[in-house]
C-alpha cells in the first residue's frame, strides 16, 4: 500500500485552484493538470506499507494536537526544467501549519512508521537549482511554453479552512494516479473532547 497523510480541500477551495489550473491552459500549448479530485496538501508521504502498519499509523495520527485553522495561498509559482515546467500553488508556511506537520512527524517516528518524504521543509532539485519548498500543491505538469505570463504571474492569495488530515492510500488505475480515503482524523477545537478517527471503508483492488 502506497500511503500518505493529507489536507483535503473543501470546494470553495478547490474552486480556486481550478481557476487557476484554468488560467495556466489558456495559455498553455500542452501540460497534464491535476483533476480536480486529487488537489490535497501532503503533510507527510509514507511510501509502500504493509496493512499491517495502519494501526500505528491509526495511534500516530490521533495523538497529535489538531485544532482547526486556515491555510494561506499566498502564491503561484513554477519550477521550470526539461520537458516542461511544474506549476504549483503556494502556502505560506504559518506557525500552525508548521506545528501540525511537525506534531506528525514526531508521531509517526515515535511509532516507528516509515516517513520518508516530508512535504515541508524539503529541498527539491528542479532542473540544477535547489528549492526549499515550505508547502505546494502541484496544479500541472509538463507545462510548455515555460513562460506563459510575460508581464507578470497573477496573485493568488486566499485562505482555505483546515478541518482533517486523512490517510491516503494511492494507486494508478491505468494512466491516472486514484486516491482513497483510509482514516480521517478531524480537527478538535481547543478545549473539547478529541475527535475519533473515522475509518473509511476500503475499496476492493
Amino acid at each position: 500500500m502506497r500511503l500518505f497523510f493529507a489536507v483535503p480541500f473543501g470546494e470553495e477551495t478547490l474552486d480556486r485552484l481550478c481557476a487557476a489550473q484554468e488560467l495556466l491552459r489558456a495559455r498553455a500549448n500542452r501540460g497534464r493538470f491535476s483533476p480536480r479530485e486529487n488537489l490535497h496538501l501532503t503533510l507527510a508521504f509514507l511510501g509502500e506499507l504493509p496493512p499491517s502498519r495502519l494501526d500505528a499509523l491509526d495511534r500516530a495520527v490521533k495523538s497529535i494536537p489538531f485544532p482547526p485553522f486556515e491555510a494561506k495561498f499566498d502564491r503561484l509559482g513554477c519550477f521550470r526544467r526539461p520537458g516542461g515546467s511544474i506549476w504549483w500553488a503556494g502556502l505560506r508556511p504559518t506557525p500552525q501549519l508548521l506545528a501540525i506537520q511537525r506534531s506528525l512527524s514526531d508521531a509517526l517516528q515515535r511509532e516507528s512508521a516509515s516517513c520518508t518524504g516530508m512535504i515541508l521543509n524539503m529541498a527539491i532539485n528542479y532542473g540544477g537549482r535547489e528549492e526549499l519548498v515550505h508547502a505546494a500543491r502541484t496544479l500541472a505538469r509538463q507545462v510548455e511554453p515555460d513562460h506563459l505570463f510575460p508581464d507578470g504571474v497573477p496573485a493568488l492569495r486566499f485562505s482555505a479552512p483546515v478541518g482533517s488530515i486523512v490517510l491516503m492510500e494511492s494507486r494508478r488505475e491505468g494512466p491516472m494516479m486514484r486516491y482513497f480515503p483510509l482514516l480521517t482524523r478531524h480537527a478538535v477545537p481547543p478545549g473539547t473532547q478529541p475527535s475519533h478517527i473515522t475509518p473509511k471503508e476500503r475499496n476492493s483492488r
